[in-house]
């Protein structure tokens, strides 16, 4: 039994470092959505502003502004579906990381219990 109990409480410990790497991960690609989110607003303020290009000088057709607007709406609306996506994950993995860290909490104590009786004895 105590045997068991040290085999779970490393478990717990490989199981917590496992989920903070996809924590860590999932935190880096939200930083990367954050950052094509803002490109994209940038773009639609861009067309909206714009009737010609400031480095060229050319006119932007008002149907390729159209056409442009329509795909940088659309590729915002899968930017904040993807984020919805990661910060349900991220809400699973931060709740597996308070369950994992009572675990291991509690597998300490008994650890310690175990090594005070050691002591003693």
């Amino acid at each position: 039994m105590l045997r068991e109990e040290l085999v779970d409480s490393n478990n717990f410990v490989q199981e917590k470092m496992e989920h903070e790497s996809k924590k860590k991960k999932l935190l880096s690609l939200e930083g990367s959505i954050d950052s094509n989110i803002k490109k994209n607003k940038k773009l639609v303020s861009f067309f909206e502003e714009n009737d010609k290009c400031p480095t060229c000088l050319q006119s932007i057709d008002s149907e390729f502004k159209e056409i442009q607007n329509k795909s940088l709406e659309d590729k915002r609306k899968e930017y904040d579906k993807a984020m919805i996506e990661l910060e349900s994950r991220l809400q699973k993995i931060d709740q597996s990381l308070v369950s994992l860290n009572e675990q291991i909490t509690e597998s300490q104590k008994k650890q310690t219990k175990i090594n005070h009786l050691h002591e003693v004895s």
